[in-house]
């Protein structure tokens, strides 16, 4: 039977891997943009994607080979061209309802939802904009990825390690032109987002959001881990066990979707909305936050919500069902008659991991 992934898992994996970028080209005179979305792990999933775009758009994407080695950048899915971006952005802002927050219905959210909306405008008004606005043109290119237009410009890769300044003499504007010439509209971006968080925090507070399940299982199979570690296994003077985690990384600036993903788990509405939760924390990797599920009952029920809605990406399914499996050990208190047994398994899960081979 044929595989496929629904609106909601795609739209799932771009809030977790995906990007977007557009620079300008100075010797075309032109916009250029890329819609990306990466996969370190899951073999299937940039295919999936790339079928998923031809059968909804039409539209033929790059797809790089896998590598299994672990120091190689993430494999990507690229659809470049600004028509074709263009027609990617608004598919996901038009089609894609992954929230239901009582009578109205959100596509997406977070960051990459003002992202969305900024690379949305930039591309339909690219010919005003290059002809004409040139000043608000540097503007809106060096706020695309920011929470707010405020914030400082951000240098991230691509056409975003260029300087304001380095935007300005391109287009020939005098240095320091560009700032503030569409701050007024760009700041109606920023209230759309705002307003939209407090909607989302509001409903979560409630108990009255709906996420689609779907995004759940996009999300997680993008930047979601299924782990189980190991304690006192080399202690003889200790009973050996095996913790289980679920977790979540994502950008340092997008907890509100840390927050959702452990609402839609169900995970306890009042630590997840605490200021001093302990369910979300920094991340090792630089500007990243990791939300984490790790109380047995809570692991439990997460995991019924994957028995339900099952990973697709095929190392996330393996990982799901090695922790499930042991997890049920637990709760039917046979866990420590074979613990040992578990252990092997989990040691030989990272060993595929690692190596690839799964």
């Amino acid at each position: 039977m044929k595989q496929v992934i629904t609106t909601e898992y795609f739209v799932g994996q771009f809030v977790a891997d995906g990007s977007i970028s557009i620079g300008y080209n100075k010797s075309k005179k032109a916009l250029d943009a890329t819609f990306r979305i990466s996969s370190k792990t899951n073999k299937n999933s940039l295919a999936l994607s790339d079928q998923y775009l031809y059968e909804k758009l039409k539209i033929v994407s790059n797809v790089d080979t896998y590598s299994k080695n672990p120091t190689d950048r993430a494999p990507a899915l690229r659809v470049q061209g600004v028509d074709k971006v263009l027609k990617v952005v608004s598919h996901i802002l038009k089609n894609s309802e992954v929230l239901i927050l009582g009578q109205t219905k959100e596509p997406i959210f977070g960051r990459k939802y003002r992202t969305l909306k900024v690379a949305k405008y930039l591309l339909e008004n690219r010919s005003e904009l290059i002809k004409l606005k040139k000043a608000e043109l540097v503007d809106y290119l060096k706020t695309m990825h920011k929470d707010q237009y405020s914030d400082p410009d951000i240098q991230l890769g691509g056409s975003h390690t260029i300087l304001r300044s380095e935007l300005e003499e391109r287009l020939g504007l005098d240095p320091g032109s560009s700032k503030g010439a569409a701050k007024e509209e760009i700041e109606k971006f920023d209230k759309q987002l705002v307003d939209q968080t407090n909607k989302i925090l509001s409903a979560i507070a409630n108990n009255s959001l709906i996420v689609n399940p779907w995004f759940t299982v996009g999300l997680t199979d993008g930047d979601g881990c299924f782990s189980a570690s190991i304690l006192h296994a080399n202690d003889p003077s200790q009973d050996s066990d095996i913790d289980l985690i679920l977790s979540l990384c994502s950008d340092g600036n997008a907890v509100v979707v840390n927050k959702v993903w452990l609402y839609a788990l169900g995970e306890d509405t009042t630590n997840i909305l605490s200021e001093n939760s302990t369910l979300i924390y920094p991340a090792p990797i630089k500007d990243a936050i990791t939300a984490r599920i790790n109380r047995d009952a809570y692991v439990w029920k997460a995991l019924n919500f994957f028995k339900q809605n099952p990973p697709i990406g095929d190392l996330k399914k393996l990982g799901f069902e090695l922790v499930y499996e042991i997890a049920a050990q637990k709760q039917n208190n046979s866990l420590k008659i074979n613990v040992q047994k578990y252990i092997e398994l989990i040691l030989e899960y990272r060993e595929k991991r690692a190596l690839g081979e799964y």
